[in-house]
């Protein structure tokens, strides 16, 4: 009697019922089940969990629970990579139940995404020898931590709590590397996270290539904002993206945003200091376009260089700042007229140098806003330590 043929049946109903099984488990979203971290005084919550194996902290905002009875209100959903930090060391929750309780910024559900042991490679899109060499990462796992970020872990959550899915009500933020992921997944998915912020950027991964990438891409982010602290060597030399981004389609100080931080430097302590800004751009009460110059200053800076002993780039940062109190630079977009042309030269982006030991004297434009700044020279040299 021959047995092979209903073996092989056999075999082959399993895995047909296996391979369907799979098929429509995926179409339903990771189950949560979330532990409470903290109840807050001004009734929100920060609530543990984890999908995928991905560790993630979770603020609740004031009315959740009422809204989600109530069924009146969803609520838009900022992903913050470096989870694990961005309320023990960002203070995160603090600055959200404030700017909530003041009615600045709308409320809003952010995930704490935690990175991994494997940081340096799943925040990085591209193959840096470099960051290989010197912090042994394993090779560029963006794509791969992205697929599990939007197929798994964004389904997850929309599924568990009381999200609005759109993508325009859906951000991501992160810093350092994570600021590169952050805007490497606004440009690559527009469709999935509507608005980018970029807090002190690796864009340098692969020299610059995300600008290329951006520059060659057919999509665009829906609001980008990106930003620097001058004083531990990072400057504008990220402005270029911003000509790229307008190029797009973006309006600088609409949908597109950068800040150069005179005092700002590559910490948490910085971070955390700029993230109100943040949050009013991506979920602010006043309209943007409808927000209105308060007031704005210009900043002559004396930013040593990172990586050459002895170098200084010199420039004028011009700072605006609306009646919601969002702040950004003017990097590109103010007229500078140097009135002393003699005695120095000056960039459209703000660079400028002396040519004489004289002061220089410069008229600075913005729209209706026009302000003369004199740079000292006998100032620029002692700060440069001459």
């Amino acid at each position: 009697m021959n047995t092979r043929a209903p073996n092989l049946h056999l075999l082959l109903f399993f895995a047909l019922f296996f391979y369907s099984l799979s098929i429509v488990t995926a179409c339903f979203p990771d189950r949560t089940e979330a532990t409470l971290l903290q109840e807050r005084a001004a009734g929100s919550r920060i609530v543990s969990t984890s999908v995928a194996g991905r560790p993630l902290s979770i603020y609740l905002p004031p009315g959740y629970d009422s809204a989600q009875k109530q069924g009146t209100k969803r609520f838009p959903v900022i992903y913050f990579y470096d989870g694990q930090d961005v309320f023990a060391s960002l203070g995160a929750a603090q600055i959200l139940d404030d700017y909530i309780r003041a009615g600045r910024i709308q409320p809003v559900i952010l995930v704490g995404v935690h990175s991994s042991a494997q940081r340096s490679s799943e925040t990085v899109p591209y193959h840096d020898s470099w960051i290989q060499a010197n912090w042994g990462s394993a090779g560029p796992r963006a794509q791969e931590f992205a697929t599990v970020l939007k197929d798994r872990i964004i389904p997850a959550i929309d599924a568990e709590y009381y999200t609005d899915k759109r993508a325009e009500s859906r951000a991501i933020m992160g810093f350092s590397l994570g600021g590169l992921f952050a805007g490497w997944c606004g440009v690559k998915y527009p469709e999935t996270f509507g608005s980018a912020v970029c807090f002190s950027p690796s864009f340098w991964v692969a020299d610059d290539k995300f600008f290329d990438d951006v520059q060659s891409g057919t999509t665009k982010p829906g609001r980008f904002r990106f930003d620097v602290g001058a004083t531990t060597g990072e400057w504008n030399y990220y402005v270029p993206l911003i000509r790229i981004l307008k190029q797009k389609g973006l309006v600088y100080g609409e949908n597109l945003m950068y800040y150069e931080d005179p005092q700002g430097r590559h910490n948490a302590a910085s971070w955390q200091e700029r993230l109100p800004d943040a949050l009013l751009m991506v979920a602010g009460t006043k309209s943007i376009a409808a927000d209105s110059i308060a007031s704005w200053n210009i900043e002559t800076e004396v930013i040593a260089s990172a990586s050459s002993a002895g170098r200084f780039f010199l420039r004028m940062n011009p700072i605006v700042t609306l009646q919601s109190g969002l702040r950004y630079s003017l990097a590109t977009e103010a007229v500078y007229n140097l009135v002393n042309q003699n005695d120095g030269a000056l960039a459209s982006d703000g660079r400028f140098e002396f040519r004489s030991t004289n002061d220089l004297t410069v008229d600075v434009s913005y729209k209706h806003l026009q302000k003369r700044v004199v740079i000292s020279y006998a100032d620029v040299q002692r700060r440069m330590g001459k």
